[in-house]
């Protein structure tokens, strides 16, 4: 597919108008990660299980809600899911995320970063998250490692983002379901984009959501 031009220049006008905001939300992100932040690093896993066909910001402000309520280390399955009313399938991810509590608590210390940094700073970060996380496929393991600033690689292939892609004029088709080998495919369409009209990987995302919805989120 050829890329639709007009979209393009969208794209490169509105992009050096919020660059520095983007700069700044991946600075906030990055610091999760250089600081070893455990207990924030927890926030976005939990935030990560959540956004799967709900609204963003519904699920982040559940992850506030719980850790308002002192419910999000402690509570189990069935007061979770009381107070994810705002968040689709809630059931299955309040289990999701209790088990994701036995999998990176012990004796009361969180350990994600820990564990994230002591496996090599490459793809097997992410194959190693979709593997040991319930709830996880690489969407939600890229999400997530972007949101806690260890990797800004990956593509977060989400609807907005497919949606974009479509518009612009690099994806002929939403695809109905995303398997591990397609998403990859498409991720590489968005790198290849990304190094077209010089904009990282990282700031992308962000980018298109602005696009999208007016304003920055996560």
């Amino acid at each position: 597919m050829n890329p639709d031009a007009t979209a393009i220049d969208k794209i490169k006008q509105i992009y050096p108008k919020i660059h520095l905001s983007i700069q700044d939300k991946l600075c906030i992100f990055n610091k999760i990660w250089v600081e070893d932040n455990e207990t924030a690093a927890f926030l976005e896993l939990a935030f990560c299980l959540f956004t799967p066909q709900s609204k963003a910001e519904a699920s982040w402000e559940t992850v506030l809600l719980l850790k308002k309520n002192r419910q999000l280390l402690v509570a189990d399955e069935a007061q979770l899911s009381r107070s994810m009313a705002r968040v689709r399938f809630r059931n299955t991810k309040a289990r999701y995320l209790v088990e994701a509590r036995q999998q990176f608590i012990r004796e009361d210390q969180i350990r994600i970063i820990k564990e994230l940094k002591g496996l090599p700073q490459s793809e097997e970060l992410r194959q190693w998250l979709v593997s040991r996380v319930k709830g996880f496929g690489l969407k939600e393991a890229s999400h997530f490692l972007r949101n806690i600033g260890a990797s800004f690689d990956y593509a977060i292939l989400d609807r907005h983002i497919l949606k974009q892609m479509q518009s612009i004029g690099i994806l002929a088709d939403l695809p109905n379901s995303l398997s591990a080998k397609t998403y990859q495919q498409i991720e590489q369409l968005l790198i290849r984009f990304s190094e077209s009209v010089q904009i990282p990987m990282g700031e992308l995302d962000l980018l298109f959501w602005f696009i999208a919805n007016g304003k920055l989120f996560k």
